[in-house]
């Protein structure tokens, strides 16, 4: 009996999927007996975790979204019938994470990037390169954790982790070469992604709201307030901050902004989308949403109480995020791949280059004359943007003829 969920070719049902608080999907066909044991208890772990906590919310049973409450139940049920197998074997065998199988430790969803270091968010948890030769990039740290990491953020010496169903993760990355865990919180949602201003790390925690947690000691976070949702459609996937406003892509719900006070945040404007909001960034007054198949969004929100659209772009395929430099706009799109928009005119964004990406594009992050793409299975892939009106993927050297 094969004991994983297998949905890579069904990319609609995979997009629900990621719509509930879940710990990321995880092929386990060619892992070891105790790696695919222990991938099952904690998968399994957090799905009944996120049950109860739904339950507990009332979530479950307000919600309008059948297709999501059969996927739930399918899941649960799946729970309930685990091989006797299971329960029978010894776990006193520790499994060595060093030896995670290279689909599970190379599946990337986020990559930040400082001075001649790449550090990237991988199912396995952080991954740190060397990105000072491009065309010879290599690994330089990792970090595991018992999780999928779903995205990171870089403050000072730290980077936040965000692992979904198990909280936020915090390393020391003073050593690049060697990442050390100094903080942990166990969030009560689905920790999508942070944005770090100061001491306050702000969390996207899924059905859960807006979270702010003071991590001025890194090695104890503590929370300080939780703006919980007001409409079950919202599902808070990414943050932006700039001064006191914190800027939060809530899936069909589009963005809501939010002015953060010492103890508490208030919404001061509520932005509805064409798509579904994935991923927002801030250039000057103007607002960047990944809109899924809304493609890419502009806003001024110079008074962000009064914000407005500006102009679009279409997606060809699924938005998924996006980084700014100067006039351009950097999207990665999906199966579309990396797209070069000219946002010189907010009003009428134009497609200015464009290249392949040998994966799925979940993300994108500019850095000089590179852009570098969390390519899922196919891991980093990184892009001479030199030209803007035609990106070039940078070869590996052993693989220049």
């Amino acid at each position: 009996m094969v004991h994983h969920i297998l949905i890579s070719n069904l990319s609609c049902v995979n997009r629900r999927l990621q719509e509930l608080p879940l710990p990321g999907v995880i092929i386990l066909e060619q892992a070891s007996r105790h790696e695919k044991i222990l991938h099952m208890i904690i998968f399994y772990g957090r799905i009944i975790k996120n049950l109860i906590a739904h339950i507990l919310k009332q979530d479950f049973f307000r919600s309008k979204k059948m297709t999501e409450i059969k996927i739930l139940i399918f899941v649960s049920a799946i729970c309930l019938f685990l091989p006797a197998s299971f329960s029978s074997h010894s776990f006193s065998q520790e499994v060595d994470t060093t030896k995670i199988i290279p689909e599970i430790k190379n599946r990337i969803y986020s990559i930040q990037i400082r001075d001649d270091h790449a550090f990237a968010a991988v199912t396995a948890g952080l991954r740190v390169f060397d990105i000072s030769d491009p065309a010879d990039v290599k690994e330089s740290g990792i970090a595991y954790i018992t999780g999928g990491a779903l995205s990171v953020t870089l403050s000072g010496d730290h980077a936040f982790l965000s692992a979904g169903s198990a909280g936020i993760w915090i390393f020391d990355v003073s050593n690049p070469a060697s990442p050390k865990k100094v903080g942990y919180y166990d969030t009560k949602g689905a920790a999508m992604a942070t944005a770090v201003k100061g001491n306050v790390c702000f969390v996207a925690d899924g059905t859960f709201g807006l979270v702010a947690l003071d991590v001025s000691d890194p090695k104890q976070p503590r929370e300080v307030f939780h703006h919980d949702i007001a409409d079950e459609r919202d599902y808070y996937r990414h943050l932006a901050v700039e001064g006191d406003l914190v800027y939060a892509a809530v899936g069909f719900n589009g963005v809501k902004i939010f002015k953060a006070g010492k103890n508490n945040a208030k919404m001061v404007s509520e932005l509805r989308t064409a798509g579904e909001a994935r991923h927002v960034a801030v250039s000057g007054n103007k607002l960047y949403v990944a809109d899924g198949q809304g493609g890419l969004r502009i806003y001024d929100v110079s008074k962000p109480e009064m914000s407005k659209e500006l102009g679009s772009i279409g997606s060809k395929d699924f938005a998924r995020g996006v980084a700014v430099q100067g006039e351009l706009a950097y999207l990665a799109d999906g199966s579309g791949g990396l797209r070069v928009i000219d946002v010189s005119k907010p009003q009428t964004p134009t497609e200015k280059g464009s290249a392949k990406s040998p994966a799925s594009a979940n993300s994108v992050t500019v850095s000089g004359h590179h852009a570098f793409i969390a390519a899922d299975s196919a891991g980093m892939v990184i892009y001479d943007i030199s030209n803007p009106v035609s990106p070039v993927q940078i070869e590996k050297k052993e693989e220049k003829k």
